[in-house]
Formats: structure tokens, sequence, C-alpha cells
């Protein structure tokens, strides 16, 4: 199990896309000549340098600003346009505390800025690693990539218009390049408002950026074969069968119920689907908390009810979730699962179960084969204990030294369980350990749109064989390909941990490291 949605939003960030729309970088001043640059500082205290310079063919251009400031915290080279306007590639090659040297890679004019300041803005050319897709291969600049995907310069889209309305998903043409406008806008020029418009490009690199995501996640688990695509118990009760009329628990004022501890495995997880009772008289939404121990308050309140006296009821429970550790609501620890006897409507009927060892007795009858079996599989991942504690004070967690526990109660209560693993967190608290991975899978992909392009022009068919050149590798040098396995092998050798979650067993690093 995993939610592919949490992973994509948090694996998006990683890396940049160079040479696209960048909407940290602040519009540039059309009357700047060359090597001149405009210091601007807005009602933020952000501090922006622009420039032009003319730069020869694979040269560099050495920028210094007037006035220094620490490096860190600057976004170089977003908005980046030849003399005609297409977007083109400059690699800043090197950053001091008073300016940089970039290399552009054609001979022409380009726009650079500078802005130190933080962007309240994401979209796909955000980055955490500071690493490109497009550097990982030199196949991979803005213009091979325009022919990858759609031709969207050439649709009839309107032009935009100064003094026209547009609503969000409308697309115009400005200055050769298809917009998409984000939101209701007029008179914000597409090219200067980020937060109106994006180009059409841009919204294929975004696709594009979370397509490779899913398709990493996905051969990993293949790779691996991860239990975390099934559950490892599912919809299972922890014990057959009802107790017997005669058989109850008098009421002591105490807070009972049954306790559960997941086994030490990170990404662990069990999902509560139903809770049954069985008491001497109706309770009509009777109480229920549910604690961990290292919370005060319950983490759960939710209630069930019974209908019929001395009668055993199933009741559904939504969102009950019991997980290992939870990083944004509890450490590691128990569960408590129960109710106030000062809330309970009679007494509630036992059925002796212990839990502690493997059942014993009739072999051959249905409820003992079924505890036989549910034991020796929760038993796996769960250790599940009936309690009873003297509470201070209702609705807050009680002092573990008092708890009182059993092998021969249930207080009257049952459960259906499932139980699986959730590898998000493991991905997404070690996506750093994913950008070389998530790279290279992404220039293997767009090589292979490349090198199977039935697009037929001279033009293309170069492209197609430097594509396959790239995938394949040459003699004495290993192809996109071969790299992108030993990436995946990499990944393989981090995830080796003890865990029911992450396949076979094998002696790796650390729970909790991933």
């Amino acid at each position: 199990m995993y939610n592919i949605s949490t992973i994509k939003a948090n694996f998006f960030n990683l890396v940049k896309w160079r040479g696209y729309d960048n909407p940290n970088i602040p519009a540039l001043d059309s009357s700047l000549t060359d090597v001149t640059e405009v210091i601007t500082t807005t009602s933020t205290g952000t501090i922006e340098k622009q420039g032009i310079a003319t730069v020869a063919a694979l040269g560099s251009e050495s920028v210094t600003f007037d006035t220094p400031f620490a490096d860190t915290g600057y976004t170089i080279g977003g908005r980046i346009y030849d003399s005609t306007g297409t977007t083109q590639l400059v690699q800043i090659t090197a950053k001091t505390v008073n300016g940089f040297t970039f290399t552009a890679i054609k001979a022409v004019t380009y726009e650079w800025t500078a802005q130190k300041g933080t962007s309240t803005q994401t979209t796909v050319t955000s980055g955490t690693s500071g690493l490109f897709y497009n550097d990982i291969n030199p196949m991979l600049y803005p213009e091979n990539l325009e022919k990858i995907f759609k031709h969207y310069d050439s649709y009839d889209y309107d032009e935009w218009a100064v003094g026209s309305s547009y609503i969000a998903g409308q697309k115009v043409l400005y200055d050769s390049r298809a917009y998409k406008a984000k939101q209701s806008t007029s008179g914000d020029q597409p090219d200067e408002s980020p937060d109106s418009w994006m180009t059409l490009i841009s919204q294929e690199l975004i696709r594009e950026t979370n397509d490779n995501t899913i398709e990493v996640v996905e051969q990993l688990l293949n790779r691996k074969k991860l239990n975390g695509l099934k559950p490892l118990m599912e919809d299972l009760r922890i014990f057959e069968g009802a107790g017997r009329i005669g058989e109850v628990i008098i009421k002591e004022s105490r807070f009972v119920g049954i306790s559960f501890a997941l086994k030490k495995f990170n990404a662990l997880q069990a999902q509560i689907i139903r809770m049954g009772a069985q008491f001497t008289q109706i309770n009509t939404d009777l109480d229920i908390y549910v604690y961990h121990s290292s919370q005060k308050s319950p983490i759960k309140e939710f209630t069930i009810s019974t209908t019929e006296i001395n009668s055993f009821a199933w009741n559904a429970v939504s969102d009950c979730l019991l997980e290992y550790v939870k990083y944004t609501g509890y450490d590691t620890g128990m569960f408590f699962i129960g109710y106030y006897e000062d809330d309970l409507t009679g007494q509630a009927i036992n059925k002796q179960v212990d839990f502690s060892k493997e059942p014993v007795g009739c072999v051959t009858c249905f409820n003992q084969i079924h505890n036989l079996y549910a034991y020796n599989l929760f038993n796996k991942y769960i250790e599940i204990k009936p309690f009873s504690v003297i509470y201070d004070t209702v609705g807050e967690m009680f002092d573990i030294e008092d708890i009182s526990y059993y092998r021969d109660h249930n207080f009257g209560l049952n459960f259906h369980l499932t139980v699986e693993c959730d590898i998000t967190t493991l991905l997404t608290d070690n996506a750093d350990r994913f950008v070389d991975v998530l790279r290279k899978n992404e220039a293997v992909r767009l090589l292979k749109s490349i090198a199977y392009s039935t697009r037929d022009n001279v033009f293309q068919d170069r492209l197609k064989d430097n594509a396959f050149t790239e995938l394949k590798g040459v003699e004495g040098h290993n192809g996109l390909e071969s790299q992108l396995n030993k990436a995946y092998d990499a990944i393989d050798l981090v995830m080796t941990i003890d865990s029911p979650c992450l396949g076979k067993k094998k002696r790796g690093i650390k729970s909790g490291a991933i």
C-alpha cells in the first residue's frame, strides 16, 4: 500500500528542469544594454538583479554584482531567452559571493537574472536537490525537448490581448509561445505573470515529472516484490465465538478494553474495520476511546451500540488506523481501545480468550480452528492484551504502570483487523536517495521518445541515432539504460531492512532510516 499522490508531491520538488519558466525570476527590463545590471528592492525586501550579455558559442560570461551578497539563496538563470525570444540553455558554472559565471551553448544574446528571496509559487522548476533533469544528458536541451512534446506553438490559438479577459484553462499565443491561464486574468502579460499564466511546454513537463515518479515507484516495487502491495492480514477477527450469558464482568469504575502493540516494523499499520460488543443490557452510543501511550488525549473517539440484551453485535468503524509510528501524530508505543465502565449499561459478557499463547483444545471445532489460524497470523505483527486500569480523569491517558493485563478476559469486545504496510513514509522520508534514479529514469523515458519517434525528417533521424547511442552506449562506455539499472540496484541496497513490508529479511540500515 502506498499513497502515490503524497509520493508525487514529495518527489516533484527534488529535481529542476533547466531552461523553462521560473516564477522566482522577475520580468526583465527591455531597456537594459549589454552587461548592465539593475538592483530593485521590493516592499518585501527582495533584491533582484538582471542583465543582458552577449556570449560566444560555448563561451563563458562572468557577471559581478556591485554589492556583495551571500550566494546561497540566489536563483540564477531562470528566464533565459536568446535574441529571438526562444528559451535556451545556460549552465551556471561558478558562483561566488559577488557574482557568477555562466556558459552558453551557442552564440546569442542572453538575458540573465538573479534574485535573492523566496517565492510562494511552486512549479516544475522548483527543486531541492540543486540538480536538473536536463543535465543528465546533453540531448535533453530545451530545443530537443520541445520536439518530443506537442507543437503547441503551431496551434491556432488567439494572440494574447492586453484588454481582454481570460478564464482558467484558456490558451493564447504570446511572443510565439503558447500559454494557458492558471486563473481568471486580465491585463497580465503571460511572460511576466507566472501566477496567472504558464507555458504549455511547462504543463507537459509537470505531467512528465509525475509520470516518471509513478514509473520509478512501480519499478522499485516490482524489483523487490514488496509486500506493500497487498495486506498482510485482511479483515480478520481476533477470535471466534461469543461469551456465555452467565459469565459477566462486574463493573469497578475502571477503563477497560483491549491493547494493541504493533511489532517493531517501520511502515506497519493496523486498520480497525469493525468492533463487536456483547453486554447484558442494550447500549446505545457507548463512547469508545482510542488512546496511545505517547499522547495525553485520545487519538480517536467513536460510539458503538447493541440492540438486544445478552446478544453480540458488530459495529462498523471508520478511520481507525493504528500505525507503528506516526511522525505527525505519535511516537512508537501501545494503543488502548475501550470504554469507561461507568458509561456502560448492564455488565460485559466475558469470553475467555488467552492471546498470549497458541489456542489448545478441540482441534476440529470450527471456533478453535479459526482461533488457531488467527493467533498464528496476527501474532506475527501485533501483540494483543485485554486490560483494565483505574483512571484519574475521563478523556486523559492513564499511567501505564497502573494497568492490569488479563489472559481470560475480553470485556465483551472483539475486533476485525486488517494489517498492511504503507510504504509512503518510507519513501518520502528518504526522497533525496531517489534523485539519481529519478533523473536517469526520466532521461531514459525521454530518449526513448526520441529514438522511437515516428516523425520523419533529416533532423529527427539524426536525433534518433544519437538517442539510441545514448541509451545503449558504445564500447567502453555504458549507456543510460545500464546506468539506470545500477541506480535501481543502489536503491535496492538502501531498502534492505528487516521488515515484512520490504520483502525478504536482510541485514541493512535501521528501520526509520528508510
